[in-house]
């Protein structure tokens, strides 16, 4: 009979221990049957022995078989070790997937010597207050187990880590698990090779609460005499070297915001950015239409737009410029027309992502509109408009600039009359109110929450 499986009569038996093994319990190496992992390993290692415990007399006689045989010995103790570790990883790999198998079928055999501590599936579930959200926490787990017993964890079916319990103990430090539904397993197997849950916790945190994770930062803190002044590069570099210049002279640093296409365009533009001192952010690789305001000025997500196709657009401009610079991308990003929505905004922010706009206040805005080159558009200004405009932002109030971010762009489709040559003026005169010029960063940084 089965030593496993009483009620299963079996003529098989384990090579290393001789147990009687039914084929549910074999493990088959060389085609020969073991009962567990541990028998199998310890056979290995018992013929492995041989060529380092060799008797005098067969080292003797190995000398009379002429140094060819005395090779092919030398050789064959490297290949065994090789079979060896070979054998131990996959044993550890096998024992990942145990865990899962486990969960499909329930046990036939009496329960072995490591008992599961585990009777009922117990939840631990965290609430989540509404002005904030875990994006990260980290667990120790400790426990007892009679020594040399080895145990693995597992954090939603990934192997994390394997130990062996020393001195009736055993831990697992600083364990990362992610917000929102997390299992966490440990379970140990026996000198049989049976595998025993001793714990299951499952971790449940609520969805990041939109309105904050998926908001769009269009205005900094109203406390505070600080501006920031953003650049958008999407395919032209237009009057870049001419803005880097001026921004130079006047000793402040900006957000640019580059899509993958201007990067790959004008490397050296965007080290010299960077070099600057500047910071850069995400505007897409692309610049794609997201939404439908174009057709019915609505603000609804494109049929042809996924998550995917975002994440992606965000993830390949990331990646491009850290290729380009060696520096990583600032976590903000600018969508292209200013085309986004709440879902858009959660896409994004799934990867790590914040939207940045700018500032609209009282039918005012600090986008400077410098992309309208046509002079029959309604929504032309000549450059000494413009500067007008931005600078008489929020004169109704005190604090009504405070906070402003500023939208402007590397590029213009304007034939005459450039606008960057308003930023000296732009510059000097807000600094003469009072005003700060920071960065999105800094901003965000001296924002309440």
């Amino acid at each position: 009979m089965c030593k496993n499986h009483p009620e299963t009569g079996t003529r098989k038996r384990c090579h290393y221990c001789r147990a009687y093994i039914c084929p549910e319990c074999t493990r088959s190496f060389l085609d020969r049957p073991f009962c567990s992992t541990r028998c199998l390993l310890r056979s290995v290692l018992q013929e492995a022995s041989v060529f380092w415990t060799t008797p005098s007399a067969t080292k003797a006689r190995s000398k009379k078989s002429g140094s060819l045989a005395g090779r092919a010995t030398r050789w064959l103790f490297p290949l065994v070790t090789l079979s060896l570790f070979l054998m131990i990883w996959l044993s550890l790999r096998e024992l990942a997937h145990e865990v899962a198998a486990w969960k499909q079928s329930s046990p036939r055999a009496p329960a072995p010597a490591l008992q599961d501590s585990v009777q009922d599936r117990s939840q631990i579930q965290w609430t989540q207050p509404q002005q904030a959200r875990i994006n990260e926490n980290r667990i120790t787990i400790v426990g007892e187990a009679a020594d040399n017993i080895s145990l693995s964890l597992l954090v939603n079916h990934e192997l994390r880590a394997v130990t062996i319990s020393k001195d009736g103990r055993f831990a697992f430090e600083n364990v990362a698990v992610k917000a929102g539904d997390n299992e966490v397993v440990v379970r140990g197997l026996d000198e049989h090779g049976h595998v025993s849950l001793l714990e299951k916790i499952i971790t449940i945190t609520g969805r990041p609460v939109a309105e904050i994770t998926a908001g769009d930062f269009s205005r900094g803190p109203s406390d505070r005499k600080c501006i920031a002044l953003t650049f958008d590069g999407g395919s032209g570099n237009g009057s870049a070297e001419a803005i880097l210049n001026q921004l130079a002279d006047k000793k402040i640093t900006c957000t640019f915001f580059l899509t993958g296409a201007f990067m790959k365009r004008y490397p050296d533009l965007v080290r010299r950015i960077v070099a600057d001192g500047h910071e850069v952010g995400n505007h897409t690789w692309s610049h794609p239409r997201l939404t439908t305001v174009a057709r019915n000025r609505r603000q609804e997500t494109l049929a042809e737009m996924t998550r995917e196709k975002l994440q992606q657009e965000l993830k390949r401009t990331a990646d491009y410029f850290t290729q380009l610079t060696g520096r990583e991308m600032a976590h903000y990003w600018r969508a292209p027309f200013g085309e986004h929505n709440r879902e858009i905004r959660a896409w994004a922010e799934e990867i790590g992502y914040t939207h940045i706009g700018w500032t609209v206040t009282n039918d005012q805005s600090l986008d400077a509109r410098d992309w309208i080159a046509d002079k029959n558009h309604q929504g032309y200004q000549t450059s000494e408009k413009i500067l007008s405009r931005l600078l008489s932002f929020g004169r109704d109030s005190d604090t009504a600039g405070h906070g402003g971010i500023i939208l402007m762009h590397l590029d213009s489709q304007r034939k005459d009359d450039p606008v960057h040559p308003i930023l000296p003026a732009l510059i000097d005169s807000l600094r003469g109110r009072g005003y700060e010029w920071v960065t999105i960063s800094r901003m965000r940084d001296i924002s309440p929450l």
